[in-house]
């Protein structure tokens, strides 16, 4: 890719074509080059467009480092390299566009840390990193960025705690840290953002309780905790996220029982509390969350018999209760006939299909009183044979008779 300027036109060369953008620069403002396929590095001269606000060069074959020229690009609303093959460090440069209000970086082989003057760009409202190779910690000077509704720094190897600064980004809608190597525990501080609708802190090396101030976040649309080191027992506070449509707690080191509260998340399709060391009973309160859709409670300690009241789920096409300590039959209902043996393996004590182990029948308290009954007219039967159609009988009986009468009357 090359590009040539002019004072009249912006030349954009590639695979021999000359695209002539017929714009005088003074009012050359916008680029949007997505999904080209350009190869190449990004041309220096980008950075003479003076009057550029939007520049989205995504989804492209890029390579190279981003140019610190970009930064001179002062009118720059918009800046998408997405989806490239760019790499070396993020241009700290890149602080003194200060009218960016988005910034994507994401998919790429960016390394070094996050320049902490990203900080400075007070305008921003999107910043996604996600997807490179950044190291280092998470900077706390991304908590003045106070106008910033999404950040994503998922899939980096970024390292240390997340920083209780971010607590004053009172703006954030999404909050993205999974896939990285953060430590220390989950900041109860993150409660106070309240516009926050999904929260990804999946698959990182955090530890300590879940802080039962997260219920605060009563916008939250999807809760993610999953594969990470979190221990104690499932904050039954939780139940007031009502909004709440998917909760993945799973591969943690979380105990107890699960919370019968849950029942109140009314809205929830998806909840799975796997790979843990939860104890007790499966509550029957399950039962009443209508919506859902795939319901994992496997590898636990869970134990008792599988409520029948869970039958009631006629949305749940994914059943996973294996690997427990359940005992009984398992219940007979709309979905649960469909669900294959895969669902209750590791549970010895259950029974009934589809498992091969049947149940065994307990007799009603009818065919209890039939089989005496039935036994009391054999007994009655055989003894008037006996004194009707045998004759030792007859004597037998007279006999015994007679030793009464004489023991008894005499």
């Amino acid at each position: 890719m090359k590009l040539t300027y002019s004072k009249v036109f912006v030349t954009i060369t590639y695979n021999g074509l000359n695209f002539e953008l017929k714009y005088p620069t003074d009012i050359f403002n916008y680029i949007d080059l997505l999904n080209i396929v350009f190869l190449g590095e990004i041309p220096k001269e980008v950075g003479q467009l003076k009057s550029l606000c939007v520049l989205n060069l995504a989804h492209n074959a890029l390579v190279s480092q981003i140019p610190s020229e970009l930064a001179s690009l002062h009118q720059l609303e918009s800046l998408d390299l997405s989806s490239n093959q760019l790499s070396g460090p993020i241009p700290h440069e890149l602080a003194s566009l200060t009218s960016l209000d988005s910034l994507h970086l994401a998919y790429n082989n960016l390394v070094g840390e996050i320049p902490e003057e990203i900080g400075q760009l007070k305008s921003l409202c999107v910043l996604n990193l996600a997807h490179n190779a950044l190291t280092g910690r998470i900077p706390s000077e991304l908590a003045s960025l106070h106008q910033l509704e999404s950040l994503d720094l998922s899939s980096n190897q970024l390292s240390g705690p997340i920083p209780h600064e971010l607590a004053s980004l009172t703006s954030l809608d999404s909050l993205y840290l999974s896939y990285n190597a953060l430590a220390g525990r989950i900041p109860s501080e993150l409660a106070s953002l309240h516009q926050l609708e999904s929260l990804d802190l999946s698959s990182n090396q955090l530890s300590g309780p879940i802080p039962h101030e997260l219920a605060s976040l009563t916008s939250l649309y999807s809760l993610y905790l999953s594969y990470n080191d979190l221990a104690g027992q499932i904050p039954s506070e939780l139940a007031s996220l009502h909004q709440l449509k998917s909760l993945d707690l799973s591969s943690n080191q979380l105990s107890g029982p699960i919370p019968h509260e849950l029942s109140s998340l009314t809205s929830l399709d998806s909840l799975n509390l796997s790979y843990n060391a939860l104890t007790g009973q499966i509550p029957s309160e399950l039962g009443s969350l209508h919506q859902l859709e795939s319901l994992d409670l496997s590898s636990n300690h869970l134990s008792g018999p599988i409520p029948p009241e869970l039958t009631s789920l006629t949305f749940l096409d994914s059943l996973n209760l294996s690997y427990n300590n359940l005992v009984g039959e398992v219940p007979e209902g709309h979905e649960f006939s469909a669900f294959s043996n895969d669902s209750y393996l590791g549970n010895p004590g259950l029974c009934g299909s589809p498992l091969s182990m049947q149940c065994a029948r307990a007799p009603s308290i009818i065919g209890f009183i039939v089989s005496i009954g039935v036994g009391l007219y054999l007994g009655f039967a055989t003894v008037i044979w006996a004194l009707v159609y045998w004759e030792n009988g007859r004597k037998w009986f007279i006999l015994i008779t007679d030793k009464f009468y004489f023991r008894h009357f005499y």
